[in-house]
């Protein structure tokens, strides 16, 4: 487990992100499913600092907007290939 994740000390930034991956999913209709589907999770915090553990060894970094459309495209791929063996 990750643990307690701090507040943001510069809510812009976060602000910032937020708006940069929105407008570039809103550019995307094919990934406007996936981006709902993964919303609850994005809306973790506790899953949010899990994931920056994973990805870049900080709990309290911010995503990069090209790694969370990244992030999206491998989610939206991963689930037609896994519907596919069924």
């Amino acid at each position: 487990m990750v643990g307690r994740t701090s507040r943001n000390r510069r809510p812009w930034v976060a602000a910032s992100l937020v708006l940069t991956v929105g407008w570039e999913v809103l550019r995307r209709p094919r990934l406007w499913p996936e981006a709902l589907r993964q919303a609850p999770a994005v809306a973790s915090a506790p899953y949010r600092a899990f994931r920056s553990v994973t990805a870049y060894g900080d709990p309290h970094r911010l995503a990069a907007a090209s790694d969370v459309l990244a992030w999206l495209r491998w989610a939206q791929r991963f689930r037609q290939v896994c519907a596919g063996d069924r």
